[in-house]
């Protein structure tokens, strides 16, 4: 009802009630495992408890408040959105810097300009580029951290001619993974074969190697023109993607047109599900369990392609309610197996976060679950 962004960590809940002063009762629609784990990962739930004269005003939002490090001071749209130190912070000589100036800048030549100049002294990206130059400027540090999840393409399965699984196999077959990570990430960036790398490993992944020959054997196979679209989103980045992907095709005979959308509108197409194929990313989770089920289950919000395979919603049931840990990811392997044998989607990469920080950001910059944490650092003039 709320639209709340973590949803997908709380779906299984029935209830929530006050018990006493400092004791809350979570009440299940079926028994779960992995529910105390939700509630520690900073980008599951998010946690936060918001002021009650902010949630009556309407002000959460855009006037945040909260227990943590820093406090809100100001907000631009577009421009710049300003904290400062919490004088009351619950730890002790924490954080070191009185304030910071968070500013979005969409051209990633422009921010690392901007750090390479001084007027920034941390930035986040993921073009190969600034991070192949930045490992050769002693004046620059890089933070690395690994994920779960990816950035992909979507296949509607239910949408013909992609309702064919031949096609769907074909596509995967089409796309070489491994070029477009070498060509638009600089290898910055891991190839992908499942969503869940941290979590568990798998023995079998199902992913569809590059094989034209085979791809060409079931366009053939098929026996009638073939012609799709891929939405993505009019950014560089979605654009580029979308003609790597138009050379990919055409050498397997299948026709692709590109519609380029502004990124609100891509995510309504995908909700709709109004959309043949189209570009976008799974978030990094350190528990991909809540994620697989409703991404790949055929009753799952999040099933943008329209998915739907019984022997995957057995697979998928079972994390919710094992007990044994190695048995929910066994569930979870099958399920990603499935899913790469029925060719639903498109892998453009795995999730590796990098941020760029001048050498005089000293402390420790965290970027664990593909956060920024700023806390623990200082500047040294």
């Amino acid at each position: 009802k709320n639209r709340y962004r973590s949803r997908m960590s709380v779906y299984y809940l029935k209830a929530v009630t006050k018990q006493s002063k400092y004791a809350v009762r979570f009440q299940f629609f079926y028994p779960t495992q992995d529910f105390h784990k939700a509630l520690l990962v900073k980008n599951s739930f998010m946690s936060s408890i918001p002021s009650p004269k902010s949630v009556k005003e309407g002000t959460q939002v855009r006037h945040p408040v909260g227990t943590g490090p820093f406090q809100f001071k100001s907000w631009k749209s577009n421009d710049r959105l300003v904290v400062e130190k919490n004088q009351n912070y619950w730890k002790q000589g924490f954080p070191y810097l009185d304030q910071i100036v968070f500013r979005p800048m969409p051209n990633s030549q422009s921010r690392f300009i901007s750090l390479k100049s001084g007027e920034t002294q941390v930035i986040v990206t993921d073009r190969g580029k600034s991070i192949l130059a930045a490992r050769k400027d002693k004046k620059l540090n890089i933070i690395k951290e690994e994920g779960n999840g990816a950035t992909l393409i979507y296949l509607n399965t239910a949408v013909p001619p992609l309702n064919d699984k031949r096609l769907r196999q074909a596509l995967s077959m089409a796309w070489n993974q491994e070029l477009y990570v070498r060509s638009v990430f600089r290898d910055t960036v891991p190839v992908a074969k499942y969503l869940f790398p941290l979590q568990t490993t798998c023995k079998n992944t199902g992913y569809q190697e590059y094989n034209l020959e085979k791809a060409k054997a079931l366009v053939k196979e098929i026996g009638k023109p073939i012609r799709l679209e891929l939405i993505h989103t009019n950014t560089p980045r979605g654009k580029e993607t979308g003609l790597i992907a138009q050379q990919f095709f055409k050498k397997i005979g299948v026709e692709l047109t590109l519609k380029s959308l502004a990124v609100p509108q891509v995510f309504r197409k995908l909700m709709s599900r109004k959309f043949q194929m189209s570009g976008s990313r799974l978030p990094h989770y350190d528990l991909m369990n809540s994620t697989m089920y409703l991404s790949f289950h055929s009753k799952g919000y999040l099933n943008f392609s329209n998915y739907s395979n019984p022997e995957v919603d057995q697979w998928l049931n079972l994390p919710k309610m094992a007990a044994s840990e190695t048995y929910r990811n066994q569930a979870l392997c099958e399920t990603a197996r499935q899913v790469n044998e029925d060719g639903v989607l498109l892998f453009l990469g795995g999730r590796r976060f990098h941020a760029i920080a001048r050498e005089e950001v000293r402390g420790d910059v965290d970027l664990s679950d593909g956060i920024l944490q700023l806390a623990n650092i200082w500047l040294q003039k």
